[in-house]
């Protein structure tokens, strides 16, 4: 079953349905948090940037390079703090 997003934002259903179990979830804001309980057996592992991290429909090559860096920390910050065995 696949809602590629439309249902719940987040298109996370068909990796879980293709076995995933290790689930990292990328947000756009901060604070955001997936239910667990909606893919059993499942390690979700949120990812959410610190602050707001502006408008989405600002496509210049500046933006686009601040926010790739920005997501790059955040992830690096992610993988240095859980314990993923």
């Amino acid at each position: 079953m696949s809602d590629a997003g439309w249902n719940s934002g987040l298109p996370l259903a068909p990796v879980y349905d293709d076995g995933a179990r290790l689930i990292f979830v990328l947000h756009l804001h901060p604070n955001r948090r997936t239910d667990p309980a909606q893919f059993p057996g499942a390690r979700i592992i949120d990812v959410c940037p610190p602050h707001g991290i502006g408008s989405m429909l600002i496509f210049s090559p500046e933006q686009s390079a601040k926010k790739l860096e920005l997501g790059q920390r955040d992830m690096l910050r992610v993988l240095r703090d859980e314990r993923l065995d």
